[in-house]
């Protein structure tokens, strides 16, 4: 006879295949597709990470062509998921990985670089059938509700995790949070689960997140043209480090910083004309940009790129819209 956490969990299974979501990385699992998508889905909603995993795969198929790419190459092709670390460390670990193979335990995977305990333990419980749970935050959202008081949610999953499919459990978890059991809207009437849920039992409610602290910051971004080419700067510290974008200088005031911008370009500049800004968020601040277009006579210290070249450089995405949309519509 099965006992009450048997029930839920076949409920969960039953529920979780009927539904799930046809992913890209569900389609010919192996321990390289498997690593980058749980690489990809670190900080990123499925939705985008969806698109940008085919294209990841068609251009890296497997560990040996990603280990033998460029790094300007990997982060070219990482645009759009943020966190530019994260592709960082996924061309550091495939040198490696080229090298002497994958993992065998999850233990083998933390000590890559950029693998922490929840993306090893989703590696070692979908590739290699570890009994791990896998906490993530729609996880650990389910589990609050869920669980009763006093109740150690990650000790209830290690003793119902199912030995023979512990990935498809934990993927079912995930979903879940994810489609139903939402931060603002859980959706508790398409709930599996519901019956034997404290937080729908209960009529609970959770309080209001509190508001992120979001801090301003204004920058005039200088769009200056040679000769039909467009001067760049590559960025070699801090969150953009290796990817390209505009020369960026601060936002003091309402006029153009004239005397900066002379001192940047020697040479002189002419044809001043300050676009529509726009704004970017970011997770802890939102960027207010101020583009200026000019032209010049001299490089100074930047690299000119023609629109072929520029297509092939890595950008962070605030900038590659700007570019495109401003000098090549």
């Amino acid at each position: 006879m099965k006992s009450l956490s048997d029930s839920w969990v076949d409920t969960l299974l039953n529920w979780f295949r009927e539904v799930r979501h046809p992913y890209p990385w569900r389609e010919g699992r192996s321990p390289y597709r498997v690593w980058v998508s749980e690489v990809m889905l670190q900080q990123t909603v499925a939705a985008t990470v969806e698109e940008r995993f085919r294209r990841w795969m068609e251009r890296f198929p497997n560990v040996e062509s990603l280990a033998s790419a460029s790094e300007e190459e990997v982060l070219r092709m990482w645009e759009g998921l943020g966190y530019y670390n994260r592709a960082r460390n996924l061309h550091k670990s495939a040198k490696i990985l080229a090298d002497q193979g994958f993992p065998e335990s999850s233990q083998g995977w933390r000590s890559l670089p950029g693998v922490g305990p929840y993306t090893a333990a989703a590696i070692g419980s979908l590739v290699l059938r570890e009994p791990s749970p896998v906490m993530d935050a729609n996880v650990l959202r389910f589990l609050r509700r869920f669980c009763q008081k006093g109740t150690s949610g990650e000790e209830l999953l290690q003793s119902v995790i199912p030995r023979e499919n512990p990935g498809e459990f934990n993927e079912a978890l995930m979903e879940l949070g994810q489609q139903i059991c939402r931060p603002r809207t859980p959706l508790c009437q398409e709930c599996p689960l519901k019956s034997l849920c404290r937080f729908f039992r209960g009529g609970e409610t959770e309080p209001p997140p509190q508001p992120r602290k979001v801090t301003m910051k204004e920058s005039w971004v200088l769009m200056a043209l040679l000769q039909g080419s467009l001067l760049m700067e590559k960025t070699l510290k801090g969150r953009f480090h290796g990817l390209w974008r505009p020369p960026i200088l601060p936002k003091r005031g309402t006029l153009p910083p004239v005397e900066e911008m002379g001192e940047l370009f020697p040479g002189g500049f002419k044809d001043l004309r300050p676009l529509p800004p726009r704004e970017h968020l970011y997770t802890r601040y939102r960027e207010l940009l101020f583009p200026l277009l000019f032209f010049v006579q001299e490089a100074g210290s930047f690299q000119a790129f023609s629109q072929e070249r520029l297509k092939e450089l890595p950008m962070p995405t605030v900038y590659r819209r700007l570019v495109d949309e401003t000098l090549f519509p």
